[in-house]
């Protein structure tokens, strides 16, 4: 994995925009370009298994904004233009961070009103 370059992953066969796909893994990089909100397009390149042989695919090369669905908590995520930082951000909803280890678990806390 660690090999995968950018020129790779925009080679990629694209998917159609109308499509309801499953993956086993997804990859968000930038594509260097601003879209109209001022923030970056993001492009998400996925990776499934078919017939057992491991498979990627362009999925989007236009979105600027990310609406993760997490058991009904809100998570979103975009990314700021030209740095190319992603941002999570959440309504009703605080980060839970532990420890600051290699591996590190952050947790989706619903705030109470």
């Amino acid at each position: 994995m660690n090999d995968i370059t950018r020129k790779f992953l925009l080679g990629l066969p694209k998917r159609e925009w109308d499509k309801t796909s499953f993956y086993d893994m997804i990859i968000i990089f930038n594509s260097k370009y601003k879209h109209s909100s001022g923030y970056a397009i993001m492009n998400i390149a996925g990776f499934y298994y078919e017939q057992g042989k491991g498979k990627f695919e362009l999925i989007v090369s236009a979105c600027d904004s990310i609406n993760w669905k997490l058991n009904g908590l809100p998570l979103y995520n975009d990314m700021l233009y030209p740095s190319g930082l992603m941002r999570f951000f959440t309504k009703d909803c605080k980060f839970k961070i532990g420890l600051a280890l290699s591996s590190i678990e952050i947790e989706l806390i619903k705030e109470s009103k």
